[in-house]
């Protein structure tokens, strides 16, 4: 993963990418591919400053994030005080029970994890779907 340093610096300028308007389509096309219903139950993996969780929750969906930078939880937070969200490492165990979100998603984070952590943390992302 990439570290401390680099999203201190990120985050400190990722909100005004996201007045872009390809960084609005973005998000669009996810919450549009969520499929949204009211009470859905969906993770926010590696959340950072929160622009999507915003979307989805004005959809009805209950948003829990998860991301390891301090500095995107903060800002995250600021925008959204209500919002659940968890300061924790992605390539670890997840603090969640087998079946608990109805649906995950993920922009702009994949890609951080290193190579040989992949496989356990899809293998943690599908245990914590619910299975219909």
């Amino acid at each position: 993963m990439l570290d401390r340093k680099f999203w201190e610096k990120y985050f400190a300028v990722y909100d005004i990418l996201n007045e872009l308007s390809t960084y609005q389509e973005l998000g669009d096309k996810i919450i549009d591919e969520l499929d949204i219903e009211r009470g859905d139950k969906i993770l926010d993996l590696g959340s950072g400053t929160g622009n999507i969780a915003l979307k989805a929750k004005k959809k009805g969906a209950e948003v829990i994030g998860i991301d390891s930078s301090p500095e995107g939880v903060k800002i995250h937070k600021e925008k959204m005080p209500d919002s659940e969200i968890i300061l924790g490492d992605i390539t670890e165990k997840l603090p969640f029970e087998g079946g608990f979100f109805d649906k995950i998603y993920s922009s702009n984070v994949i890609y951080t994890i290193p190579e040989e952590k992949r496989k356990f943390v899809f293998d943690e992302l599908y245990s914590c779907l619910l299975y219909t």
